[in-house]
């Protein structure tokens, strides 16, 4: 989760002139006439949610429901507004991003939430006829973490245009990870002890430039995984020699230009994140299916996010280049230094569920290093495997070799997903060998039709349950 400890307070005195300006309470942005409202509801737009909201996340996704704040989750919302907010500049780059709609009985509200490109979010009034709408920059880190397991895409469930599978820029404006790797944040995730200054990042979205592939499967309406290219050169296209193992596992990715070894670490990892947080906005992504890789220096970037980040990334393969927390015996009695701080308790705990996979081979001069590292990090447990060859230098691998090593990362993954459509699939046939072709026209049909879509969302069974419960006798009388 964002750990930034960056609050903009000086907003209005940056964008001084830009946008609409106006003052806030967040007793008045958050209550209807004075009053806490019982409802609280965050849709993708300003139509209106639906009334009862459906109960499985990828219903509610198809329905256009962000999230149901109703309740607890609305206290926490409150606290993410300033308690005596200055006079609000809202950029002029800032995005309605989502909607809140708020109600009491027989009254309603709406908010817009607006996010810039480098991430701050507002709030402001919307409906009420006022010439400056009431509003608030929202607290940075908090809203970033109460919305971090809201859904990214922001996409359609249709493929408009077959993928040409080669590899394309991403169009601007480029999206910001709500992750900021300022001063504070750099020293919680990679250096808590060090005493050592530490500087953050000089991100520049603008002047950035992402390049991506979409594998031959890619459809939306089943999320693919995604894999976060870091190049050891300044260009940052992601090899052709991926390819392979990206179709076979219905896997996107993404690279950056300048974002080489000579870009220092800090500004890489920046990169990587922001690519993260723009792809899964565009495509359909699985969240538990983000990876990293990189060739030499990025080899070692990509093992640090493994490390760092495990709240983004759910494996890595390091290529020809592998980093660790701890200190690794280089022969006799020297010693390679660890690269960076044992994560978190909490951290490490996400790591026990992670893989990390090393390439490496024996005309490879980080050979040794690779695996004494290696060694290092399996002896504390964690799922690390090294892919060594005979015949390799310091270079990328073969079609096989890659995919052979990114296999074995993704396996866990591809076997839940792959277990959660059999059993969605299972459910379906029971469903249909009682109801047959019936109308799921009462609670307990339609409980069923539930179920199949929360045993495996966006499966084949699935989709046919939601096409189920969205048939209506109408559907039936129009058929020859």
């Amino acid at each position: 989760m964002p750990r930034s400890l960056l609050h903009l307070l000086m907003i209005a005195l940056a964008l001084a002139g830009h946008g609409a300006i106006a003052t806030a309470d967040p007793g008045t942005l958050l209550t209807i006439e004075g009053r806490r409202p019982d409802r609280a509801v965050v849709t993708w737009d300003d139509a209106p949610p639906p009334e009862v909201i459906p109960p499985t996340a990828m219903q509610a996704a198809l329905a256009g429901v962000v999230a149901d704040m109703s309740g607890r989750p609305f206290s926490d919302l409150f606290a993410c507004f300033p308690l005596n907010p200055p006079v609000t500049v809202i950029p002029e780059d800032a995005q309605r991003w989502w909607v809140l709609h708020l109600a009491r009985r027989d009254r309603a509200k709406r908010l817009e939430i607006l996010r810039t490109p480098d991430s701050r979010f507002y709030a402001r009034e919307l409906d009420l006829e006022l010439e400056q709408p009431r509003a608030a920059e929202l607290d940075r880190v908090r809203f970033a973490e109460l919305s971090a397991d809201w859904p990214d895409y922001r996409g359609g469930f249709d493929l408009p245009v077959a993928p040409d599978h080669e590899a394309f820029e991403l169009k601007p404006p480029l999206l910001a990870s709500p992750i900021l790797l300022d001063d504070d944040a750099l020293k919680q995730r990679m250096y808590r002890r060090s005493r050592a200054r530490v500087e953050g990042t000089a991100r520049d979205l603008a002047a950035s430039h992402l390049y991506a592939r979409l594998p031959r499967r890619y459809d939306p309406r089943q999320p693919a995984g995604l894999l976060v290219w870091v190049s050891p050169v300044p260009a940052g296209i992601p090899p052709r020699v991926f390819d392979e193992a990206l179709d076979e596992f219905n896997i996107i990715v993404v690279g950056a230009d300048d974002s080489g070894n000579d870009r220092p670490s800090v500004d890489r990892f920046q990169l990587a994140l922001d690519a993260v947080a723009t792809c899964t906005s565009r495509y359909h992504v699985d969240p538990e299916r983000i990876y990293i890789t990189g060739l030499s220096g990025g080899g070692r970037i990509a093992s640090m996010m493994w490390g760092c980040f495990p709240d983004v990334f759910d494996g890595a393969v390091a290529i020809v280049g592998l980093n660790s927390y701890k200190s690794a015996p280089a022969g006799g009695a020297r010693h390679w230094p660890a690269d960076y701080e044992k994560p978190s308790p909490t951290f490490m705990r996400l790591l026990r569920e992670h893989r990390l996979a090393a390439i490496t081979g024996e005309q490879d001069f980080n050979y040794e290093n690779t695996l004494s590292k290696a060694r290092g990090i399996e002896h504390d447990g964690f799922s690390v495997l090294v892919f060594e060859y005979e015949d390799m230098g310091h270079t990328l691998p073969t079609e096989a070799r890659f995919t052979e090593a990114l296999g074995w990362v993704d396996e866990p993954a591809r076997r839940r997903r792959a277990e959660e459509s059999a059993r969605a699939a299972r459910l379906l046939e029971e469903c249909s060998e009682r109801r047959g072709d019936a109308l799921a026209d009462n609670p307990g049909h339609r409980k069923e039709l539930a179920a199949v879509i929360e045993a495996g969302p966006w499966s084949d069974a699935a989709w046919e349950a939601v096409a189920r419960l969205n048939r209506t006798g109408d559907d039936d009388a129009s058929e020859p």
